[in-house]
């Protein structure tokens, strides 16, 4: 089979949309040994980070660059995303690659589909949209004048792009609670709509080591601890999105209670902040161990030699992936609620290696050294059972069968 699959991301690129772009190539390859994909996303600005990924089946990519210019003319025509501006290019692409699938990773590329709908209305019969999370309503949550106004532009060019898309009858979405508020906001178009089918297909991540893997490196781990008594907390993400860099001050407040705990208990705490742009923190350095533009093996390494995963975002929209990469490598998980959105099974139901910041305690930090292992062997099962690329293929699979 031919999919064709459009972002506004880059498949190399680190943030929760290249991630999500990759999950829905990688579902692919494991459901059909014989896919040949073409992806349409935007030029990358991210190779510089050492990032390099290769899919057998992705047989062509059309790349899109993305500029100052271009994202003020988006802005002007009120497309919520550039690569509406290449609609007609884009259809052509489709066009020539003849897909039996189209795949739209968001849905702020509402002129782009309306275009596709016009010149190829058979395509469209079998395009599926993954609807990353309920961005209008977290849009609605700005308080700020300034930002207010700027956000209700923002609002009507999402609402009217989503209005469009919805018009696929094929919506994928991470999340109940996501599916709920989409499809209560949109009920009066969705309403009108035949055939209109939704799914939800939970956050999932794509871990390359084996199990046999994690848990040597958990074992590893363990007794290094034990011989340095030195906790390792981590934090990663693109530091150019406000909400991560809003989650360091988060964790910065935290950092004296957390560090106050496993200081009663002998052990000391390194708080480690690793991405794209991480450098803005550099001041920081004497209360935080700062690694900027890490590569793939970078990042893969310092999961491997932390002992925790801190989570303390509060705000954004962005595509929340760092929950399963943290849990793919059997790590423990300190957090704020809204870091959790989109993981309904850890939401609805208590585990023994998900924590709240605001309430961590000395029985928290005591549970987690003395239960360690199997703390972390927890962690990465339940990831396994719920949140791997093989549990999301089985979901698509079915999704495409239903579809």
């Amino acid at each position: 089979m031919k999919y064709v699959i459009l972002t506004a991301y880059n498949i190399q690129e680190t943030s929760g949309g290249g991630h999500g772009l990759r999950k829905v190539i990688k579902a692919i390859e494991l459901m059909d040994n014989n896919a040949q994909i073409c992806v349409i996303q935007r030029s990358s600005a991210m190779n510089d980070e050492g990032v390099y990924w290769n899919f057998r089946s992705v047989t062509m990519q059309r790349n899109y660059p993305k500029s100052m210019l271009r994202s003020i003319i988006s802005r002007i025509f009120l497309y919520p995303n550039f690569m509406n501006l290449y609609s007609k290019r884009i259809t052509l692409d489709i066009l020539a690659f003849e897909p039996d699938f189209i795949f739209f990773i968001g849905t702020r590329l509402g002129k782009v589909f309306h275009e596709i709908a016009n010149h190829y209305p058979k395509a469209i019969q079998k395009a599926y949209v993954q609807v990353e999370n309920f961005e209008i309503g977290m849009i609605d949550n700005t308080r700020n004048a300034l930002k207010k106004l700027f956000s209700n532009i923002e609002r009507w060019s999402i609402v009217h792009s989503e209005k469009e898309m919805i018009k696929s009858n094929k919506l994928i979405f991470l999340s109940n609670e996501d599916k709920q508020n989409f499809e209560e906001f949109y009920h009066d178009v969705i309403s009108k709509l035949h055939d209109y089918r939704s799914w939800v297909a939970p956050h999932c991540y794509y871990q390359d080591l084996s199990p046999q893997d994690i848990e040597q490196s958990i074992r590893q781990r363990y007794n290094k601890l034990q011989r340095e008594k030195e906790v390792q907390i981590l934090f990663t993400g693109s530091f150019y999105l406000q909400s991560n860099i809003q989650a360091v001050y988060n964790i910065l407040k935290a950092s004296d209670s957390i560090r106050a705990v496993f200081k009663n208990m002998g052990f000391g705490v390194n708080y480690i902040v690793a991405g794209y742009n991480a450098k803005i923190f550099a001041s920081m350095g004497d209360r935080l161990t700062i690694m900027n533009r890490p590569t793939q093996s970078e990042l893969q390494s310092v999961f491997r030699s932390s002992d925790i995963y801190i989570s303390p975002v509060t705000m954004g929209t962005g595509v929340n992936t760092k929950i399963a990469e943290a849990l793919s490598y059997g790590l423990p998980i300190v957090v704020e609620r809204y870091s959790l959105r989109g993981y309904d099974k850890l939401l609805n139901s208590c585990h023994d290696f998900v924590f709240d910041i605001n309430r961590f305690s000395e029985k928290d930090a005591y549970d987690l050294i003395s239960n360690y292992v199997s703390i972390r062997l927890h962690a990465y099962d339940f990831f396994s059972n719920n949140y791997s690329i093989n549990v999301f293929a089985k979901s698509l699979r079915r999704i495409i069968e239903e579809g």
